[in-house]
């Protein structure tokens, strides 16, 4: 599967953009721990992200290159729908899940990639709205980018103390597909 992944990888050079990686001492001093965002919100062209893409995709390279990284998938609260398949080992479903992280309002995995996530990924976990919110706020405020709350999720999870962070983290930031109404509601709830 990684020899897939790394196929696109050639097929997309000069279309898809080499994004950053970003730190922050202040987000380690918080978490207690190194953390390395990648900053994908940052990317140019539009992905194959189609749901439980991102998670199973970067599973797979991580699992590939480190065998021994701990792969955390994060996803609301409101559309918990991966965790419990994860947990059950069976495929469930949400309709319409009222969560401000939009990019998570499908109605389950997909039935290629839920088999993926359950051999590479180590484990799911949920956050809170209001995590997501405070993730979004801080990478705005404090880190001087604008993440949609989908995003989000990976450091909603980090700063909420959701997965416990030691030693080296990574985190991918994805999209920055936010309007500006939903930005300003979540700038001005804090």
């Amino acid at each position: 599967m990684f020899k897939k992944i790394r196929a696109a990888q050639v097929r997309l050079k000069g279309y898809a953009t080499k994004t950053p990686i970003m730190t922050s001492r202040t987000l380690d001093r918080l978490v207690g721990a190194e953390v390395y965002c990648k900053c994908e919100n940052f990317q140019k062209i539009g992905a194959f992200k189609f749901r439980g893409g991102l998670l199973s995709g970067s599973a797979i390279s991580a699992k590939s290159l480190s065998p021994n990284c701990r792969v955390i998938g994060i996803e609301p609260e409101l559309a918990d729908d991966a965790t419990r398949s994860f947990q059950t080992k069976e495929l469930h479903h949400v309709q319409n899940p009222p969560t401000i992280a939009d990019g998570t309002r499908t109605s389950s995995l997909g039935s290629i990639t839920f088999p993926l996530v359950l051999e590479y990924v180590d484990d799911m976990k949920t956050v809170s709205e209001e995590a997501i919110c405070d993730a979004v706020k801080f990478l705005f405020y404090r880190m001087k980018i604008v993440v949609e709350p989908s995003g989000a999720l990976g450091l909603a999870a980090l700063l909420s103390g959701a997965v416990p962070s030691e030693g080296r983290v990574g985190v991918i930031l994805s999209g920055g597909n936010i309007d500006s109404t939903t930005m300003t509601r979540i700038l001005r709830n804090s």
